[in-house]
């Protein structure tokens, strides 16, 4: 049904291009923010990397909010 309405439909074509373009701003804008380690995450442990993961969270989001 989801391809069959792609196909079909230009609204939706586009609706659904505008939010991928969305998409790939936040993360090239992740990307931008994590470039301190050369966009990877260097922590061996589980629980490292969940914490290095939280603070790009943490500091993308805060980012959005001030632009919004």
């Amino acid at each position: 049904m989801h391809l069959l309405q792609f196909v079909s439909d230009e609204g939706y074509r586009r609706m659904i291009g505008a939010q991928l373009n969305v998409t790939e701003a936040r993360y090239r804008l992740a990307r931008k923010i994590f470039f301190g380690q050369r966009g990877g995450i260097r922590q061996r442990h589980l629980e490292g990397m969940e914490d290095q993961l939280g603070a790009l969270c943490l500091a993308l989001n805060s980012v959005v909010l001030v632009n919004s």
